[in-house]
């Protein structure tokens, strides 16, 4: 479960900051957002979709190659040794559950809402004139 731990917290911060760096190239475009009158829960709310999105995105991509190459692999075969009682081995191919399709694309849609949560808080709070001199 550790391992598990560990290779959540990678994704979710390497997510995190991908969406950090997507905040701090726009910080002007944000302070015109919020000069023109959005208000900080709209812009939080526009970075928590962005990351809904990629996560959907990502999540859809993800399953294409996944089944691909599960459907690719399962034509192949993957010889199997004998089981403990037998003398033949037999092919085991992959097999693909809705239920894991559908947990692919929570986890994938989740994972990049919640990782884009600081980064939204983020560009929710900076301060309209010093977003709009941001780079000059």
């Amino acid at each position: 479960n550790l391992v598990w731990i560990v290779i959540g917290l990678l994704i979710l911060l390497s997510i995190s900051n991908t969406m950090m760096m997507s905040v701090l190239e726009r910080t002007r475009e944000i302070g015109t957002l919020m000069a023109i009158g959005l208000t900080r829960k709209t812009i939080m709310r526009l970075f928590l979709q962005e990351g809904a999105v990629l996560g959907v995105v990502g999540g859809v991509i993800g399953l294409i190659i996944g089944i691909s190459l599960a459907a690719l692999i399962s034509t192949i075969g993957i010889p199997m040794p004998p089981p403990p009682g037998m003398d033949v081995g037999f092919t085991g191919e992959i097999l693909i559950t809705g239920g894991l399709v559908s947990a692919g694309m929570f986890v994938a849609v989740c994972a990049t809402t919640v990782a884009a949560a600081y980064p939204a808080w983020k560009a929710s709070h900076l301060d309209v004139v010093d977003a709009l001199r941001h780079n000059q």
